[in-house]
């Protein structure tokens, strides 16, 4: 509006500069010649000419500043929804909604907003939802819009090829995997799964090297669980061995790591195994008084040889501030079990069980019902504690 105001005065100002010139001969006269072409007309005409033509052109401004504007509200209405689209996916993977979330990726990918992001939600939407064939259309079209980078669609690939069960060119292409990318932490992490699952223990061994290597910190978290999750295979097969000293050598290498403190339990479960229990108290016990450490209390509880009455009284001083510790509760129950409380063991076991459903409290509540020759119960409990350990 102000920009019409300013083309109408300049025209007034035009207009009373040319009534000026002309007022002591008369209005005149104005001639427009072009090529063949001419126009004559009264000065007042052209004018009146001059106005109508501005505000034309003002009409004019204004349409195309209308049609701009409805162009960009269709824009901004597309990504909206593209965003929506966003938002469903997200949440529909959170709650494990894998159909929806599939509908939702591929709405979101194919959208004109669409980013290498939203292909990549896609793909893993379906593999998540148990549907290798679309994963794997979508996985090709990424390859030939040439929009992910290399490690990340071979990382894709094995997690097809695992999805399909083609376990020969799974193996072959995540030892090009290791080859090409073994510091990786997405690599290494399938890796781990991969080796655990089929106890290759050799091959665990040499993922420890880069497994410790130092990582920023907030790769820590990672770290540390897959730390664990070799650990436990590890001194697994040391305790089926019954092989101390693989035992202790294995601890060495983890002792050197981020996760000293979250495998230690782990190895005094080792050694309890192994028969030696005074070690193993020893060190729990320096490590509780540090501070209080929820995976310590279970295989502290398992000392067969150690004092109940101080096991218990221990433990009692903790539930206080920790009553809502799944674990604090198991090792109550434990500790109970052996000392033949057992109406207080089934109500420690029971109380972690709501906290936490775990293999290991359903395979002591299973010992108390057979300690009540209870068989039928018990029974029954180790049913869940199978069906637990399924799951893991």
């Amino acid at each position: 509006m102000i920009r019409a105001l300013l083309w109408l005065l300049a025209t007034i100002t035009a207009t009373w500069f040319v009534a000026d010139a002309v007022k002591q001969h008369g209005p005149g006269y104005v001639l427009v010649y072009f090529n063949h072409y001419s126009l004559e007309t009264s000065v007042w005409v052209a004018i009146l000419l001059l106005f109508a033509l501005v505000f034309l052109f003002y009409l004019l401004v204004r349409l195309l500043h209308g049609a701009g504007k409805l162009a960009f509200l269709g824009k901004r209405h597309r990504y909206q929804r593209f965003l929506g689209h966003r938002e469903h996916f997200i949440a529909a993977m959170l709650e494990e909604d894998w159909t929806s979330a599939v509908r939702a990726a591929e709405k979101s990918a194919n959208s004109k907003n669409a980013q290498s992001l939203d292909e990549l939600m896609a793909i893993k939407a379906a593999l998540s939802a148990g549907t290798p064939e679309i994963a794997s259309a979508w996985l090709k079209r990424a390859i030939e819009r040439d929009k992910l980078p290399q490690p990340l669609v071979s990382i894709l690939r094995y997690d097809l090829l695992c999805q399909q069960q083609e376990n020969d060119r799974a193996t072959l292409l995540l030892e090009s995997l290791l080859h090409q990318y073994g510091s990786h932490m997405a690599v290494l992490q399938r890796a781990v799964t991969a080796f655990c699952q089929s106890r290759q223990y050799s091959q665990l061994q040499a993922l420890l090297p880069d497994l410790a290597a130092r990582m920023p910190h907030s790769e820590h978290g990672r770290q540390t669980a897959l730390l664990v999750k070799v650990a436990a295979c590890l001194f697994e097969q040391a305790t089926t061995a019954r092989d101390n000293k693989l035992a202790h050598k294995y601890w060495k290498r983890f002792a050197k790591s981020v996760a000293k403190d979250s495998v230690l339990p782990l190895y005094c479960r080792a050694l309890i195994a192994l028969g030696e229990e005074e070690k193993a108290e020893k060190m729990l016990l320096a490590r509780l008084d540090k501070g209080f450490a929820a995976d310590c209390l279970v295989p502290f509880a398992q000392l067969q040889h150690s004092d109940r009455d101080k096991q218990c009284a221990r433990l009692e001083a903790l539930q206080a501030e920790h009553d809502g510790c799944a674990e604090l509760q198991l090792a109550l129950g434990i500790v109970y079990l052996r000392a033949l409380h057992l109406e207080d063991a089934r109500q420690a076991l029971e109380k972690s069980l709501a906290l936490k459903p775990d293999a290991e409290a359903w395979r002591y509540l299973a010992l108390y019902y057979d300690k009540r020759n209870d068989y039928q119960h018990a029974r029954q409990v180790l049913e869940k504690a199978i069906d637990a350990l399924s799951r893991c």
